[in-house]
């Protein structure tokens, strides 16, 4: 799992662009709070860059594929029409919510169905 951020008005030492990525490999599934504390950063001649906003939440390690929703162990359109179908309100069998939210917004919508069809169709090379 890796997060990412940046932050691009050029506030720090100079006006480049700052970039932070932590990458993490998951030991098991399941679910855990995520809690980090940066107290600053600071590039590679040790000067200030700035100070880290809000970056706790909740991780979610699952065995099965992100959008793969009815556990066949591939991403395809029938996971999106099962997305679609468990946004408007029907409960489409199987769905596995747990691979659901694509995007990770914390909401089982249309724009994870939408992000599982570009995927199937090589519109993106991958799911968040």
């Amino acid at each position: 799992m890796m997060v990412s951020g940046f932050e691009a008005s050029g506030v720090g030492p100079n006006d480049q662009l700052h970039l932070l990525t932590i990458t993490w490999e998951a030991v098991a599934e399941g679910e855990t709070v995520l809690d980090l504390s940066i107290d600053q950063l600071i590039d590679s001649d040790l000067s200030t860059v700035g100070i880290p906003t809000a970056i706790d939440g909740n991780v979610v390690v699952s065995a099965h594929l992100n959008g793969d929703v009815n556990h066949d162990d591939t991403v395809n359109i029938i996971d999106a029409l099962l997305i679609s179908q468990y946004y408007v309100g029907q409960d489409p069998q199987p769905f596995y919510t747990d691979v659901a939210d694509v995007n990770h917004d914390g909401s089982i919508n249309i724009i994870d169905a939408l992000l599982v069809a570009q995927y199937y169709v090589g519109e993106i090379p991958e799911l968040p």
